[in-house]
């Protein structure tokens, strides 16, 4: 089979397009813009009636010119069907689910890839979107909703049923029960097979065309005259209540309907990049949000300053919703330094509604997609924005990973769980941690392999063999996890996941878990802590916050060396700084215990003076010698 989905354009946004999925530019014989694709006012055509058909021109199109498609539907180019109706979505409203904009991987997200199309059209005849209840809004009838609705006329609609009982009199009754009925299929949005597509619109333009011989559009102002597009989509629901009832055997599907606040094109996904002058570019992805950019900064920075050897850098930044100057800021790294190259992805909109719960954000999820958002990359270093580096990294970018799919460190807080028989929490049912590693997450006889997804060393190249990054959003969009989309990378990966040690990724540790973890992890933990690479300030032990992390000496190290210093350090004072930092060494990095008093005075007074004006006057005035007594 062969289906389909015209999407309809009259202005340049974010073009879908695949096999299945088709632009067509509307209106395009009196457009003013030239887009990239099929226009309506080619062949058998009334590309001309656009002011007042409104989509139906691309329709007409369809139905005329199409003649290989085995379904035919129609979408609009911010109103989409949301074929894969796994996805939790509120259809209340009369436009469908609002998203806030389109994101890298959306044609898939909705269930629109050539794939999925084809699967859905072998199994139904028709796909429409969920029906509106125009009684939820006040109205007592859909005739009542159309006459009272802003730029409709009753009488137009008055006009088309007594056209319908001259013409088509078979279709009267159908016409009476959704007319006075209060449900009914929204905005010419539908996948149809071919032959009931083009029976239907040999019914419906035969009935428009005569009431256009007696309406006069051209008179009215420009919303009004759309008079043809609001009529055809009460008629659309006449032709379906009529065509169902001789064909009970029809095979329909109803599903959700998205819509698209901002309909901006997205970039380009960035190129493959490397360096041509050096041996080798590490490709290392970041991911985040406005609220954790000062972090992911200190993670650029320490990254890139513990470079020893002579290669290549090259950050794909995954940002969800950083301002122009948040971007510029990462951006600069590549003026400021020598081979480290910053590329931008804008993933502002994506996984808007999935399931999240505090204290995670949207922005965690980015890492699944990585394997189709990077389809020329083989492999790729994830870091969490709050991660920093405690020396060069390239060791860990060099990992054979073979045909595994992933590299990462096991995760003790979960083995922790596991042998303290922590519940999962309430979304997911309580479950004794072991258990809910077990019979989840699919773990059985591996639970204590449960890898920390922090640090993830991707073999794009396997991941894409596997169609993992489906497989994955899909499984998260339908179930709900306690760790979120931590545990469905575990669900899916961790029996093949290759092991690296914990000095990868050195997090904090609770005592009480430290005390049910098992001898050999703990020498495991501990080994790690001995040698640190990365440092990952997970949970409790943000050192912004405090110092509860044994390395939060190195956050503070690298913080000096990017845009957000100072209002780091405003945000320390907001924490209570004097009381979180009860020894100067946790400011001073490495400075030493052994000073005269005096001479630590004046060492700790010339740090304090060297700070910009803005941020001593968030400090109290005797800040230095409060530190300094605080050694008696």
């Amino acid at each position: 089979m062969t289906a389909t989905l015209y999407t309809a354009y009259h202005k340049a946004s974010h073009i879908l397009e695949n096999d299945s999925v088709r632009p067509i530019h509307v209106g395009a014989a009196a457009s003013d813009h030239v887009l990239p694709m099929q226009r309506d006012d080619e062949g058998d055509h009334i590309s001309e009636k656009n002011p007042y058909f409104c989509e139906l021109t691309a329709q007409y199109w369809a139905w005329k010119n199409d003649t290989t498609s085995s379904h035919v539907g129609l979408q609009h180019y911010r109103r989409f069907l949301q074929i894969n109706p796994d996805t939790n979505k509120d259809t209340l409203s009369i436009h469908g689910t609002r998203l806030p904009g389109f994101f890298y991987g959306f044609i898939d997200d909705i269930g629109q890839s050539t794939d999925q199309i084809e699967r859905c059209v072998a199994e139904y005849d028709i796909v429409l979107p969920i029906p509106f209840d125009v009684s939820n809004i006040g109205f007592r009838s859909t005739r009542e909703q159309y006459a009272k609705s802003e730029h409709h006329i009753g009488s137009d609609l008055d006009l088309v049923e007594e056209i319908i009982a001259s013409d088509h009199p078979e279709y009267v009754n159908a016409c009476k029960a959704e007319f006075d009925g209060t449900v009914f299929y929204q905005t010419n949005t539908f996948l149809l097979r071919k032959d009931i597509f083009d029976d239907y619109s040999s019914w419906l333009f035969d009935i428009l065309f005569k009431a256009e011989k007696r309406i006069d559009a051209s008179a009215r102002d420009q919303q009004a005259a759309r008079v043809f597009g609001y009529l055809s989509e009460r008629l659309f629901n006449v032709y379906l209540r009529r065509y169902r009832e001789m064909h009970p055997e029809t095979r329909v599907l109803e599903v959700p309907l998205c819509f698209i606040e901002n309909t901006d094109p997205l970039e380009p996904i960035p190129e493959f990049f490397e360096f041509d002058d050096v041996e080798q570019t590490m490709q290392l992805a970041v991911a985040t949000d406005a609220n954790f950019a000062p972090y992911c900064h200190v993670l650029v920075a320490s990254v890139i300053r513990n470079r020893k050897r002579d290669y290549g850098i090259n950050i794909i930044l995954l940002e969800g919703g950083l301002s122009a100057q948040d971007i510029d800021h990462f951006r600069r790294y590549a003026k400021r330094y020598p081979l480290v190259n910053v590329q931008v992805l804008s993933m502002a909109h994506a996984f808007s509604n999935v399931y999240l719960r505090p204290p995670f954000s949207k922005e965690t999820f980015y890492r699944l997609i990585l394997p189709d958002l990077l389809p020329n990359h083989k492999k790729i270093l994830y870091l969490d924005a709050d991660m920093t580096a405690v020396e060069d990294i390239i060791e860990l970018w060099e990992t054979e990973l073979g045909n595994a799919p992933i590299a990462a460190a096991t995760d003790f807080i979960n083995v922790g769980f596991q042998e303290s028989g922590t519940p999962s929490d309430i979304a997911t049912g309580t479950i004794p941690a072991k258990t809910y590693a077990a019979n989840v997450l699919g773990l059985d006889g591996i639970e204590n392999q449960y890898f920390q997804a922090g640090t993830l060393l991707m073999n794009l190249d396997e991941l894409r063999k596997r169609n993992m990054s489906r497989i994955l959003v899909d499984d998260i969009q339908k179930n709900k996890y306690w760790f979120l989309d931590q545990d469905v990378l575990n669900k899916h990966l961790a029996r093949d996941a290759v092991k690296i040690g914990q000095e990868w990724n050195v997090y904090h540790v609770a005592d009480d878990l430290m005390t049910a973890l098992g001898a050999e992890h703990l020498a495991e933990l501990n080994a790690g802590r001995q040698s640190p690479k990365i440092a990952h300030f997970a949970g409790i032990a943000k050192p912004w916050h405090n110092t509860v992390h044994p390395l939060s000496w190195v956050f503070w190290e690298h913080a000096r060396h990017t845009p957000y210093y100072e209002i780091l350090i405003i945000q320390l004072k907001r924490k209570h700084l004097i009381q979180l930092f009860p020894h100067p060494k946790d400011l001073l990095g490495r400075a030493s215990f052994n000073q005269p008093k005096m001479t630590l005075y004046r060492s700790l007074r010339m740090v304090y003076q060297r700070l910009p004006k803005r941020v001593r006057g968030y400090l109290p005035h005797n800040l230095v010698r409060k530190l300094v007594d605080m050694l008696r």
